[in-house]
């Protein structure tokens, strides 16, 4: 074997070791990074590594090997001579998850500053820390919409109430799961009544299209000896409508402008009480959204 490999070895019988003497559910080991099967080296020109989680799954003697970003890095890892080493210590096999799975992609570069994402090493730990808290075991066969996943993933596949991968919101991985978990369910519930007022604002703009409708099968009528009286009050209506839409689109326009300032500074637990905010600003958006509607 190759030096640099038996060194990837080596690391990952160590984080083995280390489940079956702390009793531990997991363990962040670094192995090599690989593009295509090729390993990545680096300017200085070493060999890049990369971190994954190692989970001990307590009901079954499998261990996981789970990456941060995207599956496939690591699954040479379930078919390879590691699986000699699993055995050695008392497990059954080492599993990986079988389809392309990215829990967290960093669109720009990494690092510890608020506008920036985090790195393979930062996720790692924080799914590490999630799953240590957390009651429900990992389903490898399910493991995207284990609840330690979504909450932390800046998938928006995987998180449906996630905006996009256009800012960090470091908030979704903060080193409080406790933080983690709160930040989820506020976002949660703004993703909701965000689309409330998406689908006010698409109801009125469906009966402005009605009144056009109205007013274009009905313009044969104004050249008549008897007129339709009631046009005009068709056009009354539709002008109504159209202020309504107006002021709906408005609403909606200032509230993603909102949530996306918000999102931009979501470093931390303080983000939380401005989501609270937020959420209690959109509830009595869309009660006088209706009342506009109903007007």
């Amino acid at each position: 074997m190759v030096p640099h490999l038996y060194e990837e070895m080596r690391a990952i019988d160590t984080a083995l070791e280390h489940l079956v003497a702390s009793g531990s559910k997991t363990v962040i080991v670094d192995i090599l990074a690989r593009d295509k099967g090729t390993l990545k080296i680096l300017p200085s020109g070493k060999y890049e590594s990369h971190s994954v989680l190692l989970y001990k799954d307590p009901a079954v003697s499998d261990v996981y090997i789970i990456d941060p970003n995207n599956s496939k890095y690591s699954w040479h890892i379930a078919n390879s001579e590691v699986q000699l080493l699993v055995r050695a210590k008392g497990f059954a096999r080492i599993v990986a998850y079988d389809k392309i799975l990215q829990i967290y992609t960093p669109a720009e570069d990494t690092g510890p500053a608020p506008g920036q994402y985090r790195d393979c090493i930062d996720i790692s730990v924080k799914l590490a820390f999630g799953f240590n808290l957390s009651s429900k075991s990992v389903d490898i066969g399910n493991l995207a919409i284990h609840p330690v996943v979504v909450a932390i993933s800046n998938n928006e596949t995987i998180d449906m109430a996630y905006a996009g991968n256009v800012l960090p919101v470091r908030a979704k991985q903060s080193s409080h799961f406790g933080a983690v978990s709160a930040f989820k369910a506020i976002e949660d519930l703004v993703s909701k009544k965000m689309t409330i007022i998406e689908k006010i604002a698409s109801h009125a703009d469906i009966r402005i299209g009605f009144y056009d409708e109205v007013l274009d099968a009905s313009k044969d009528l104004t050249n008549t000896s008897h007129p339709l009286a009631s046009l005009e009050s068709i056009k009354l209506s539709k002008n109504s409508a159209l202020a309504r839409y107006q002021t709906i689109s408005g609403e909606l326009g200032a509230a993603k402008v909102e949530h996306t300032a918000i999102l931009s500074v979501a470093d931390d637990a303080g983000c939380i009480s401005q989501f609270e905010a937020f959420d209690l600003r959109l509830t009595g958006m869309i009660e006088s959204l209706f009342d506009v509607m109903d007007s």
